[in-house]
């Protein structure tokens, strides 16, 4: 027992930020945090979704939001036999409203940001019948997955990214913006 504590010592000392993040969230998978971590590497992992299948025979995907030197970084991660790494823009806007920076009440830790794998047609949250658009052609089935960000935890706005069924990259698939 004392030998195994001892190379999860080391193990965690060797490693990067990212990956002794991973190591401490037992909901992310070791390939993905070794690839985080030769990706970014020094970058925390501020938070993450589940890991949800994009749709019934689509990749599964996760959503992250890494941290390094007060910079935050939204990454979709696509498990296509290795995972593939897609930092995705953070400024978006449709006829109901826009943010220039998804990511700003990550960054203030403002009313507690949230990722979550949704679908648009069944979440209590993230649906259209909350003000939200589909965009693109992408992700419309009843039965499939996205990776939500989201933009403002006092509006319920959200920004989602989907991943088709053959793809290896994510694409901005539904919006949702509220204002007073």
């Amino acid at each position: 027992m004392r030998a195994g504590v001892l190379f999860l010592a080391v193990f965690l000392l060797v490693s990067g930020p990212a990956l002794r993040a991973a190591a401490a969230n037992a909901s992310l998978p070791p390939k993905l945090a070794a690839t985080l971590e030769a990706s970014f590497p020094g970058s925390r992992l501020v938070a993450n979704s589940s890991l949800c299948r994009s749709s019934p025979r689509g990749a599964q995907q996760m959503g992250l939001v890494l941290a390094r030197d007060g910079a935050l970084r939204a990454v979709v991660a696509v498990d296509r036999g290795g995972w593939v790494l897609s930092d995705v823009p953070r400024a978006f806007s449709n006829a109901s409203g826009g943010t220039r920076d998804f990511l700003s009440d990550f960054a203030t830790n403002k009313n507690r940001p949230d990722i979550r794998c949704a679908q648009p047609h069944r979440d209590a949250d993230i649906s259209t019948r909350n003000n939200g658009q589909f965009q693109g052609q992408g992700g419309r089935s009843r039965t499939d997955t996205h990776v939500c960000f989201m933009a403002s935890a006092a509006y319920n706005s959200w920004v989602c990214f989907w991943t088709p069924p053959k793809a290896h990259t994510p694409s901005i698939s539904f919006v949702q913006f509220n204002a007073d």
